[in-house]
């Protein structure tokens, strides 16, 4: 983050810079610290503004592609904020994750 981003500036901002996406309609979901780093991994779904074409940056990230509920592996034995995110894409319950605007 920078300083007076929010969290959904932020979000704006690192898709664009690191896939070259835009996103709309971000929705917070869960955040969890990493102790031994000092850093916390904050988890967001959102939907794509625009043009679906990846454009990765490649000192920041190996590999960046688009999948279906399908594709996404069980993750079962995983227990972090990413590993929940994918299981809760996979099964469609993505939906119920509502904007802070919304649920006021």
């Amino acid at each position: 983050m920078e300083i007076g981003e929010t969290f959904e500036d932020t979000v704006r901002r690192e898709v664009m810079e690191e896939v070259g996406l835009k996103v709309k309609n971000i929705r917070y979901y869960k955040s969890q610290p990493w102790a031994f780093t000092d850093t916390v991994m904050i988890g967001f779904f959102a939907e794509l503004d625009g043009d679906d074409k990846i454009t990765l940056q490649e000192d920041e990230l190996a590999m960046a592609g688009w999948y279906t509920r399908d594709e996404i592996p069980d993750d079962a034995g995983e227990i972090s904020v990413g590993s929940e995110m994918k299981r809760v894409f996979k099964e469609g319950k993505d939906s119920l994750i509502f904007n802070r605007e919304d649920s006021q």
